[in-house]
């Protein structure tokens, strides 16, 4: 059996941990946690903050609203691998809290954020949808990003357009401000990646890089990757080949139909390192740990933006 190829079974906390942090110049956005609620509950119920948000937002805001919100709905769906959380923080003060954003796999409605009154103004989203941005073209691989947004939600609009999205169309809106016309802005990945370039790992940022190809080397620890050939065929190159530990070769074909016959086993990532070795390819290498620990080491390529798995390698550690 090919060492890459064992599914695991996770718990719900060991999910929220997949999701990668991000750190711009002046910013952190770290995976959302049950333990964030208390810090939304006193940001969020502000009509600056909520005036413009679907009107499905209870007006006024209970008083377990951040609780429910966060342990019932937000958590499961990123349990799921349907919607990826995060909260926006300060680097020079990472307790600080500021507002939040997030991704969603819903058809028209693929990304939101907020920020409390106090930090608009002043660019910070613009720096957080670079990267989130990044992530959903990158990392996920989708070929459109949908945002709605009230009309007379201007400041949305505008960081609409410096992202070149185009207006796709309006219909009519309910918000907690009221009745009003919802726009829908669109930007294809094509579009995205025509108008930044692709950087290649000597260009974008090293904890970028890195978390990014952490994130998809835990993607394919995944239980729902590992039981769907179609997922995992994304995140492996057509010219796939593995060592196992007994030294025998595995290629892509193999571990497709592979998986769906292996008994799950947990394991665990630790010493995570990657290393650009040209534009495009980079090195990883971790200790994976399970019922005994091994050492392992993947080559990725981005190819059309889109990073693959185009070799890995397992061997038992000393």
């Amino acid at each position: 059996m090919p060492t890459l190829a064992h599914p695991m079974h996770y718990r719900f906390e060991a999910k929220m941990n997949r999701i990668p942090t991000f750190t711009t110049a002046r910013l952190q956005l770290t995976p959302l946690q049950l333990s964030d609620a208390a810090a939304i509950q006193q940001l969020f119920p502000q009509w600056e903050v909520v005036r413009y948000l679907d009107s499905r937002v209870p007006w006024p805001y209970p008083d377990d609203g951040a609780l429910t919100y966060v342990r019932d709905l937000a958590l499961p769906a990123m349990a799921r691998g349907e919607e990826w959380h995060w909260m926006i923080r300060l680097v020079q003060n990472p307790l600080q809290c500021i507002g939040s954003v997030s991704l969603h796999d819903t058809p028209g409605n693929h990304r939101g954020f907020w920020l409390a009154p106090q930090w608009q103004g002043k660019g910070y989203m613009r720096e957080v949808c670079e990267v989130i941005n990044r992530f959903w073209f990158d990392t996920l691989n989708r070929p459109t990003l949908q945002v709605p947004k009230a009309v007379s939600n201007l400041a949305s609009r505008r960081i609409s357009l410096r992202e070149g999205m185009h207006l796709l169309h309006v219909q009519p809106g309910n918000f907690v401000s009221g009745p009003m016309p919802q726009e829908t802005w669109e930007l294809t990945q094509d579009e995205w990646r025509k108008r930044r370039g692709d950087a290649s790992p000597a260009t974008q940022p090293a904890g970028e890089l890195e978390a990014t190809l952490h994130y998809l080397e835990q993607r394919l620890l995944q239980q729902d990757v590992r039981s769907n050939t179609a997922l995992l065929s994304t995140l492996l190159a057509d010219d796939f080949m593995e060592i196992g530990a007994s030294g025998k070769a595995w290629h892509k074909a193999d571990v497709l139909s592979s998986l769906p016959v292996q008994t799950f086993r947990v394991r665990t990532i630790s010493d995570f390192q990657v290393r650009p070795l040209a534009p495009d390819v980079a090195l990883v290498t971790y200790t994976c740990h399970s019922d005994t620990a091994s050492l392992r080491s993947s080559v990725w390529r981005r190819l059309d933006g889109h990073w693959q798995m185009t070799f890995h390698q397992g061997t038992p550690a000393a």
